[in-house]
C-alpha cells in the first residue's frame, strides 16, 4: 500500500511538472537581464533615435500594444495611464555612434513581455522589436532599419 501512495504521488509531481512546461509555453514570461544597444555612426539617418524599452506585466496588454514606434509615442501616455501598473517604460535617447547599455527596471516579479519601440525616421526602423524570449541581446541602429540578436549575458 504503502508503494503505491509513493507512486500515486510521484506520478501526480510528474504530471505537475509537465502542466507547469506546458504553462510556461503558453505564457512565457520575459527573463531579459542585459539589453546593449549600438547606435552606427549614420543610424537614424544621423539623428538620435528615441527609444522606449516597455515592459508589460499584464498578458492581456501584449495584443493591445501599437504596431509601430511612432504609434506608441504618439499613445503611450494613454497607454499607461489608462493601465497603471501594467507597464514599466524604460525611456531612452541615443544619438549615433553611441553604444548604451540599457538599464532594466527593478520591479519584482518577471515581465510578461519586453518590446522595444523606436521613434525612426526610416519606415523600415518603425516596428516594435520583441525581446521576451531573450536573456541578452543587441540592438543595432542603422541608418534606415533596426537589427537585433540575442547574444550571451
Amino acid at each position: 500500500m504503502k508503494n503505491l501512495l509513493l507512486s500515486l504521488l510521484a506520478a501526480a509531481v510528474l504530471a505537475g511538472c509537465g502542466a507547469m512546461d506546458l504553462l510556461r509555453s503558453l505564457y512565457p514570461k520575459s527573463e531579459l537581464e542585459q539589453l546593449r544597444i549600438v547606435a552606427e555612426p549614420d543610424a537614424n539617418q544621423y539623428a538620435a533615435a528615441a527609444l522606449d524599452l516597455v515592459f508589460v506585466y499584464d498578458k492581456t496588454m501584449i495584443p493591445l500594444l501599437p504596431k509601430s514606434g511612432p504609434e506608441w509615442f504618439a499613445k503611450k501616455k494613454s497607454i499607461i495611464a489608462n493601465q497603471p501598473g501594467n507597464f514599466v517604460v524604460v525611456s531612452l535617447e541615443v544619438p549615433p555612434g553611441m553604444i548604451v547599455d540599457a538599464p532594466l527596471p527593478k520591479r519584482s516579479g518577471q515581465p510578461m513581455g519586453a518590446f522595444l519601440f523606436a521613434n525612426y525616421i526610416g519606415k523600415d526602423g518603425q516596428f516594435p522589436v520583441n525581446l521576451t524570449s531573450f536573456t541578452a541581446a543587441e540592438i543595432r541602429l542603422k541608418a534606415q532599419t533596426i537589427e537585433y540578436r540575442a547574444t550571451t549575458p
